[in-house]
């Protein structure tokens, strides 16, 4: 929808103010009733204005909407304001005239350009704005020339006082000299990729009034050894701790009901994962190429392991597989080279393609009796393997199933078969009996 500029140079679309004409604004002005939202570059350029006036009811300030208000020195706000996104005032006095090294407007610490080294965040700011201590979105706006600040120290470790209750997306990330960072309890929400790539994060203490820890909040984090899930999390979202290579154990609590994608990917340190009977559900890939992990006791209440959830856990020996699991999908299991024996709950009716493949150490399967689906190179090279009894709802061998299991001695098949797939048991040197109904 097009925007259509009324008399007073005004460009609205459902609440949102999208373009202001700089010719009909005076120096000092105030933004009609009504207004909701200040978009994207708003005012960008407007370089005459020197106070702008915000009106109650206006939520949100969106990037670049006053960058380039090179006059502009006195902004007065609403309580009703909650969200400041980076640069939105960027390339203004506000900026040029600060001597703390603190962009603070409505209590929103939208962007700190100062020393670094051990910094401690005034009290009284009540939220901490997206980036604004990214290293990467202050390399950009140098770069772009949106915000002409002095050179901005490294952050080496940070004190988040009381009065701070949100953090949002991204605000520390890729600092990354970030060692430490003392969060107050007071904090009740931390946004998607707060510390992301802060590879020297060592220590960080999650608050207990989380809910939920947003996608990436810690992804890449190399350098953390231990997270402690608060009592009040109910949801590890996708990613949040991936490629945490040094950490090496997660506490949980009683209370995740979920665990999302990529949550554990390539925590390469880890070496055991106790889940809370209270999850129900986790996501794909969730911890795959977590080489050092060597036991897991799944939640009871799982009743689908997804996509490649434990895809090259190398070292993987030992895992408790929950009595209500209906599903084992594709690759699961795939590469998990140390895992010698599985007994898979009478509960699982379908196990998906190359769901065991190249587990070399893999000698005993307890098949379930209501399996129904078994898919493609379901247990394809598995070196060790010495006997498998497939159960009577089969009706149909894939191919490759059991391609390249050279110990395989004996296969008994209950059920009626109608087909039998290409190379379902190549490589099958020692195999002396195949028995049907």
């Amino acid at each position: 929808m097009n925007a259509v500029t009324d008399e007073n140079g005004l460009a609205i679309v459902d609440g949102v103010l999208v373009k202001v004409d700089p010719k009909k604004w005076e120096p000092s002005m105030t933004i009609p009733a009504g207004i909701t939202e200040i978009g994207k570059y708003a005012f960008s350029d407007c370089k005459t204005i020197r106070e702008v006036i915000i009106p109650e009811g206006v939520t949100t300030i969106r990037e670049f909407a006053f960058s380039g208000c090179v006059s502009l020195e006195s902004v007065i706000t609403p309580k009703s304001l909650v969200n400041i996104d980076e640069f939105a005032f960027a390339n203004t006095k506000l900026y040029k005239e600060n001597t703390s090294g603190f962009i603070i407007i409505n209590d929103i610490l939208i962007n700190y350009t100062g020393n670094g080294g051990d910094v401690v965040i005034p009290d009284g700011v009540k939220v901490i704005g997206s980036n604004a201590f990214c290293e990467i979105a202050y390399s950009r706006a140098l770069m772009y020339g949106v915000q002409k600040a002095p050179y901005r120290g490294r952050l080496r470790s940070v004190v988040i006082p009381d009065s701070v209750t949100k953090i949002e997306r991204g605000a520390f990330l890729a600092c990354g000299e970030l060692e430490r960072v003392d969060i107050s309890d007071s904090v009740e929400y931390i946004g998607k990729g707060c510390f992301r790539l802060c590879a020297l994060l060592k220590s960080v203490r999650i608050p207990p009034k989380l809910s939920c820890i947003e996608p990436l909040t810690f992804g890449g984090c190399q350098s953390l050894t231990r997270a402690v899930i608060p009592e009040n999390v109910k949801t590890i979202s996708e990613s949040a701790f991936q490629h945490c290579y040094m950490l090496e154990s997660v506490e949980m609590n009683n209370a995740v009901e979920k665990i999302g994608s990529n949550a554990f990917e390539a925590c390469v340190n880890l070496k055991s994962f106790r889940m809370p009977d209270t999850v129900s559900e986790i996501g794909t890939e969730v911890f795959a190429g977590c080489g050092s992990l060597e036991s897991m006791t799944l939640s009871k209440n799982i009743t689908n392991i997804p996509l490649r959830s434990f895809k090259a856990c190398d070292r993987l020996a030992d895992i408790k597989l929950s009595p209500k699991l209906r599903a084992i999908e594709k690759e699961a299991f795939d590469g998990c080279y140390l895992l010698s024996e599985i007994s898979i709950p009478d509960s699982v009716e379908d196990i998906g393609e190359r769901a065991f493949a190249s587990c070399d150490s893999l000698k005993k399967v307890t098949f379930p009796q209501n399996l129904k689906n078994v898919g493609e190179s379901a247990f394809l090279n598995c070196k060790h393997l010495s006997k498998a009894e497939l159960p009577e709802n089969v009706t149909d061998i894939p191919e490759r199933l059991f391609a390249g299991c050279q110990m395989l001695r004996k296969v008994e098949i209950k059920g009626k078969i109608t087909s039998v797939g290409e190379s379902a048991f190549r490589g099958c040197s020692s195999l002396a009996s195949l028995s049907f109904p």
